[in-house]
């Protein structure tokens, strides 16, 4: 008698999907980006220099995970060091370049706060990526108010990032719900495009109407206001995800 052969078991890859995960990071660099305009919190530009250094960081992450996956194991933590050097870097900038105190506060939770969505998503451990994901979500959320408060300026400052921050979360969910239910070289970038589409549709009527009702009353970031756009904030949360 003949032995019937076992079937050999396919190794998928359960990392979350590329595209989602690549649009999570850029949505948290953006909604950095737009509390600083929005609120004239870079003056001298230090924020873009940050914001660029702590970007090329977060490349060479992805870049080390990359050769890693791909058994180039010492090119890739080479590659993976040096990234988190220049992540550093730009911990370093945040900390000691802004004048205003304020704005360093700000400028560190942030970056911080990319640091993590980054490490989830691409992501350098294989472990607790949902977990690092809220984290660094919550943390982008906070730092989106603290922006408010240090600028003082109109509400769009935190309307526009926050609901940034919430499609972070957003997103970043996606990408790592599709990595673990079809795995990460599925074909999945047309369900990827129609997610990231319809969120940040919602994100834009979210950013939109804010605008519209702020117009009806004081430009200007008051404190019942600002109570009302966290509340606010949260229950577009639990909406987005529903």
């Amino acid at each position: 008698m003949t032995a019937t052969p076992t079937p050999t078991a396919i190794d998928v890859n359960r990392r979350p999907a590329r595209l989602s995960g690549a649009a999570a990071v850029l949505l948290a660099m953006t909604a950095l980006a737009a509390v600083a305009v929005l609120g004239e919190l870079d003056r001298s530009g230090i924020v873009w220099v940050t914001l660029f250094v702590e970007g090329v960081g977060l490349t060479l992450l992805a870049l080390g995970r990359g050769l890693r996956t791909k058994n180039q194991g010492v090119a890739g933590h080479a590659v993976t060091a040096t990234g988190l050097v220049v992540v550093a870097v730009s911990f370093g900038l945040a900390v000691t370049e802004p004048s205003d105190v304020g704005v360093r506060v700000w400028l560190l939770v942030g970056t911080v706060a990319a640091f993590l969505v980054a490490v989830a998503v691409v992501p350098v451990v294989d472990r607790w990526s949902r977990r690092l994901l809220k984290v660094g979500a919550s943390i982008l959320f906070v730092s989106v108010l603290l922006g408010g408060l240090v600028s003082l300026g109109p509400l769009s400052t935190l309307l526009v990032g926050a609901v940034a921050a919430l499609l972070v979360w957003d997103v970043g969910e996606h990408a790592i719900g599709l990595g673990e239910q079809l795995g990460r070289t599925a074909p999945t970038t047309r369900v990827e495009l129609t997610h990231l589409a319809a969120s940040l549709f919602v994100g834009a009527v979210a950013v939109a109407v804010g605008l519209l009702v702020s117009g009806l009353g004081t430009p200007t970031l008051s404190f019942p206001s600002f109570v009302v756009l966290v509340l606010a904030m949260v229950l577009f949360g639990i909406a987005l995800r529903n």
